[in-house]
């Protein structure tokens, strides 16, 4: 009898763990991505977790530019909007629940999840990579500020998948949407002013110390230096004001560790990229 109600507890206990879970967000629970990616370990559609229910659940992605308009390619380094839009044809869910990556080809993180711009929503770390979800019941919308990579990341593939839940916790009343991901281009260079003689010069390079130059002959001006690793995440950003021909010392953070780095300079009609090695 009592092995019985061990073994009662422990499926209850697990139960309710998973639902807390997938209710907070699988990526902040650690069950990591259900978005339909490459990545993923199950999706709910897939009979991973919510069903039962027939709402006519669909989720759909969208990047907006700061005019609010739907683009379907970056330019390397702007900020832009990531909008989930979960909505059911039949029924009267409770709330919504999503989740969302963006990824490169190598099916790294590309680019910067920065702030939530909706509530009930948070961007979620797991394995490295950042995700859009929700926390708690969401009303059938997630956004956030997305900063996109720097220049040579090319295709990017947005991922997500959502549910329409009952909210008793149950889950089984609740339905899963299909998966579905979206392709941004990125933006032909010709957006960006780039002058043959104005290559950007990182030496030494290998900087085994994290200690380096940069160096062009464009002329001077006032630039701003970006550098963020391989997942896309930025590791120093900040306003420089470079002479042309003089080179501009530059320290990683200590907390960089070996590896591929990304180096971008910009200004108004001007965009300049190299890679540097630790």
């Amino acid at each position: 009898m009592k092995i019985k109600f061990l073994l009662l507890l422990s499926l209850a206990l697990s139960v309710f763990l998973l639902f807390g879970s997938l209710n907070s967000g699988t990526a902040y629970g650690g069950i990591g991505d259900t978005t339909g990616s490459p990545l993923s370990t199950m999706t709910c559609s897939g009979g991973g977790c919510h069903g039962g229910a027939n709402y006519g659940t669909t989720v759909s992605i969208s990047v907006l530019d700061d005019s609010g308009n739907v683009v379907s390619s970056y330019i390397p380094g702007q900020s832009y909007v990531l909008q989930l839009s979960i909505s059911s044809t039949t029924g009267s869910p409770a709330g919504y629940g999503a989740q969302a990556v963006v990824l490169d080809s190598l099916n790294n993180q590309a680019g910067t999840l920065d702030t939530v711009l909706t509530p009930n929503s948070r961007i979620s770390n797991f394995d490295n990579r950042y995700y859009l979800e929700q926390y708690g019941l969401n009303s059938g919308t997630l956004r956030a500020r997305w900063t996109a990579p720097p220049a040579g990341r090319g295709r990017l593939l947005i991922y997500s998948a959502g549910a329409a839940v009952d909210g008793w916790g149950n889950m089984t009343d609740d339905e899963a949407s299909a998966a579905v991901s979206i392709t941004l281009a990125e933006a032909p260079t010709s957006a960006f002013l780039h002058l043959e003689n104005e290559k950007l010069s990182i030496f030494p390079n290998p900087a085994a110390n994290g200690i380096f130059n940069i160096q062009f002959d464009a002329e001077s001006d006032n630039y701003l230096l970006e550098i963020s690793d391989i997942i896309g995440k930025t590791v120093l950003k900040k306003e420089i004001q470079l002479e042309s021909g003089i080179a501009y010392p530059v320290e990683l953070p200590q907390q960089c560790l070996s590896g591929l780095y990304f180096v971008s300079l910009s200004s108004k009609n001007k965009r300049l990229s190299a890679l540097l090695i630790k």
